[in-house]
């Protein structure tokens, strides 16, 4: 099995300005629900993870002070 790769991307929330950075990583084996595609690892603090629904594609990274996705 191939290993996975990773990377980061930064956040920001448009409502408060916070900013942090989320770990990615490709996933090695598929999803039921998204297919082959990426993990969403960690994200800085902050920020929490909030997984997709069935179906709906990635997790999303939303600031805990807002409430909104970054």
């Amino acid at each position: 099995m191939s290993a996975r790769d990773h990377y980061t991307l930064p956040l920001l929330c448009l409502i408060c300005g916070r900013s942090g950075t989320a770990w990615w990583s490709e996933r090695e084996r598929p999803s039921p629900c998204t297919g082959i595609g990426r993990t969403l690892d960690a994200v800085s603090k902050g920020f929490r993870i909030v997984p997709p629904q069935c179906g709906k594609g990635d997790s999303q990274a939303h600031c805990t002070e807002c409430g909104v996705e970054a």
